[in-house]
């Protein structure tokens, strides 16, 4: 049995009678429906059903046993003799919400549905946890959480020991590693064949053509797809078959000329976004759109701090993050991480962080930045005009992210690209089940699918904002109590905790490799002592024998600091550490520094 053919039972949904302009629909006794109906019917509302349709006004959509029956129009509408009645008359009434980027944290599961997201694809995580949950949901054991369509661990390719050093300050991301094509085809099978995962995900990064093509071709010949977390590479991904691309960033840097690849290759570009060759921008959505290539842009995820609504956007997550309930329900850095996530962009370089701080960044480079967003926003924009198929997706991983505001956040986004409240829409609704190919079962109200439903008490399709307004959320047919409790946890958490409290985006536990120089002699008037290691910020804090000394930083691998003349007053082992703040952050092991006698 598949994870998309389960659906967790919810608390049951009041019965209310329904009223249109002022006339009372004419009910039999039994047609108002005892509590614990297992037939519902939901009334009166204008109903957007995600398929792209014109609105059907007065909608009467009956439900039964988790999934829609019917959808006819009009206050005269024969009802089942025992359905449960609920009005939303004068409101407005669209598909369930998908996150098309998930990474599954145990304790986001009252954020996703308080704002309509009633499933989520999850694109790596451990494969056993998966298991657990979806046997959890089918025996009714865990409820309050989205339908989670899976494709277990996600696949890298074996790292030797030097590049493994480099990932020292990045906490497991759970995915499995693979170091030939056969070793590949393989997990594909079993993840396939066996475990019944949705689709196959990958970190493309070092994927050699042969292991790529095993990938897609067991894939493929099983009727899933496989999604690529493609930073480098994009076009031998879309080329050998590769059927979404989750990210905008691999695609920036395809579209870099040679002079400014080279550059990224060096980390010497704040950001390549900023740089993209118009000219290539054209080639490459024709490439995309003529492979049936889904995107996911993640432009709130990468770039909320430059966008024009990053004011808005962080009052909205302050308000969010206000309710002491939901405060006490997460882990302790978590709020930290997702208010940060507005005073950082992502670099992928070493030169400023992986997600650099603003103030870590001079103007001039971060004018780079608002440069590069309006690039993304183009880009966006020019792929879905040529019949490109867009998803909403946040990576939400418990980072930097907000599990279900950010899906809202990107929808808005996007028709700040361009795309109309329509197309906004259906991107976060149909177009993500169609690229895992559940379209039978989630994404739009219709008959014979699950009836995840969202009622709003405005219009989206006049101003996307209105996907704000949430009145109501049904997920299978069960209408979800709002709010959030304190004590909200799953039976069965991640069984990484790392990975369930401190995620990349957090900022790094710093490591130190080398001091250099590593002895200077008692008496000297000061010293500048260059640190190299990782995991350094613009605002970690170097400790001189436990006193904060001035520090410069240079790059996430290079601080340099200035030690001065009292600290050097005797011989002696001194130790220096590094400190970086919450969230996540930390204190580095001490490295010894000498200074010897004159």
């Amino acid at each position: 049995m598949k994870l998309r053919d389960l659906c967790p039972a919810m608390a049951l949904v009041a019965a209310f009678l329904f009223a249109s302009n002022g006339k009372t629909l004419k009910l039999a006794a039994q047609q108002t429906a005892a509590t614990g109906s297992r037939t519902k019917v939901i009334v009166g509302g204008t109903l957007i059903d995600g398929t792209g349709r014109a609105a059907l006004p007065d909608a009467v959509i009956v439900i039964r046993d988790a999934r829609i029956v019917s959808i006819t129009s009009g206050s005269n509408a024969a009802l089942p003799a025992d359905a449960e009645v609920i009005s939303v008359h004068g409101k407005f009434i669209v598909p369930g919400l998908i996150d098309g980027h998930s990474h599954y944290r145990s304790w986001v599961g009252e954020l996703d549905l308080n704002h309509g997201v009633t499933s989520v694809i999850d694109v790596g995580n451990p494969a056993e946890w998966m298991l657990a949950l979806r046997e959890g949901i089918a025996k009714g054991k865990i409820t309050r959480l989205p339908r989670i369509y899976s494709a277990g661990n996600a696949l890298s390719v074996r790292t030797d020991g030097a590049n493994s050093a480099i990932l020292l300050s990045r906490p497991s991301t759970d995915n499995l590693e693979v170091g030939n094509a056969q070793e590949a085809r393989r997990v594909v099978i079993r993840q396939l064949d066996v475990d019944k995962f949705d689709f196959v995900s990958i970190f493309s990064k070092g994927f050699t053509p042969d292991m790529l093509q095993a990938v897609i071709e067991e894939a493929h010949k099983r009727g899933k797809h496989v999604f690529g977390h493609v930073d480098e590479g994009v076009l031998d991904f879309i080329r050998t078959g590769g059927d979404a691309v989750t990210h905008l960033s691999g695609s920036a840097i395809a579209l870099l000329s040679p002079a400014n690849l080279e550059l990224q290759k060096k980390h010497d570009l704040p950001t390549a976004f900023a740089r993209m060759e118009p000219a290539k921008v054209d080639e490459f959505v024709s490439l995309m759109v003529s492979h049936h290539v889904y995107l996911t842009p993640e432009l709130v995820y990468e770039q909320a701090a430059v966008t024009d609504r990053v004011a808005e956007f962080r009052d909205q997550a302050g308000q969010l993050l206000a309710n002491s309930d939901l405060q006490q329900s997460l882990p302790p850095d978590v709020p930290l991480g997702m208010l940060s996530m507005f005073e950082r962009v992502r670099s992928y370089g070493w030169r400023f962080g992986f997600f650099s701080y603003k103030d870590s960044i001079q103007p001039a480079d971060f004018e780079e930045f608002r440069v590069g967003y309006r690039n993304a926003q183009t880009l966006v924009r020019k792929f879905v005009q040529a019949g490109g198929k867009l998803e909403v997706g946040t990576d939400a991983s418990g980072g930097l992210e907000i599990p279900g505001l950010n899906v809202l956040q990107e929808m808005e986004l996007l028709v700040d690209a361009g795309l109309t409240p329509m197309q906004a829409l259906q991107s976060a609704t149909s177009i993500p089940a169609e690229a895992i190919g559940v379209s039978d079962q989630v994404g739009t109200v219709q008959p014979g699918r699950f009836a995840d439903i969202v009622v709003l008490d405005a219009n989206p399709l006049e101003k996307i904002d209105n996907i704000h307004k949430i009145s109501m959320v049904f997920q299978s047919g069960e209408r979800i109590e709002p709010g959030y409790h304190w004590n909200y946890a799953l039976p069965i958490p991640d069984p990484n905790l790392t990975m369930d409290t401190k995620m990349v985006g957090f900022n790094d536990s710093p490591k130190i490799f080398e001091l250099t120089p590593k002895m200077v002699t008692e008496g000297d008037e000061s010293a500048t002592v260059k640190v190299s290691g990782i995991g350094f910020m613009a605002r970690s804090q170097v400790l001189f024998n436990g006193v904060q000394v001035p520090t410069r930083f240079e790059s996430d691998r290079s601080l340099s600091v200035e030690i001065p003349a009292s600290l050097l007053v005797k011989a002696g082992t001194r130790w220096v550490q590094i400190i970086n703040p919450p969230p996540g952050g930390g204190r580095s092991s001490p490295e010894g520094f000498i200074v010897k006698f004159r």
